[in-house]
């Protein structure tokens, strides 16, 4: 909730899979009094095509303050870019990455005039975290190899240029000391 309270001018979209955690996020928020005067609706499978059409129609217009969207129907092709911030609190359980990119394209989506902050609510010590985790490993170890495919490329950047980008990556993986074996793949 520090998060949306940091933000409060932002418009918040907040996605989960297991929708009842929506509910008790709306339950816990209306109770907390910084949130009491703001709108909250929660855009899932129990509304019917005009209640959805109604919600999709009053967020973009500016009547509701937090949408919270249900993963199961946020793929559904709707626009919701009056919003640039979103909260995906549970994505790591899906395991299809397809669709955790459907969702994040509601808000990012032609039409965006914002810059997109997309904020992934993951509890530590938990299977998420795990799967997050290894996510984010395999990630780190496909953009090395990557590197090393485009060698030749590399070679033809400028020493400046060879620099900066060798100095970003060196940045970017000493951030996350569990993998630095990578660096060792690049000379980096």
């Amino acid at each position: 909730m520090n998060l949306l309270h940091e933000h409060e001018n932002d418009i918040f979209v907040v996605v989960a899979f297991a929708t009842r955690f929506l509910y008790h996020l709306k339950f816990i928020m209306s109770t907390h009094e910084h949130f009491q005067n703001k709108r909250i609706e929660i855009f899932d499978m129990k509304l019917d095509a005009a209640q959805r059409l109604d919600i999709l129609q009053q967020f973009q217009a500016g009547n509701i303050d937090y949408l919270f969207l249900s993963a199961k129907i946020g793929g559904e092709g709707i626009t919701l870019t009056r919003s640039h911030r979103m909260i995906l609190v549970d994505s790591a359980s899906d395991p299809n990455p397809q669709n955790e990119n459907q969702i994040i394209a509601r808000i990012h989506r032609i039409g965006q005039e914002e810059m997109c902050t997309i904020y992934h609510m993951i509890n530590k010590y938990t299977t998420d975290d795990a799967i997050s985790n290894v996510i984010h490993v395999q990630k780190r170890y496909m953009f090395a190899k990557s590197l090393e495919r485009d060698h030749q490329t590399l070679e033809k950047l400028s020493k400046d240029q060879s620099q900066n980008l060798m100095n970003c990556v060196s940045s970017y993986l000493s951030r996350y000391p569990q993998i630095s074996g990578i660096r060792k793949i690049h000379g980096i």
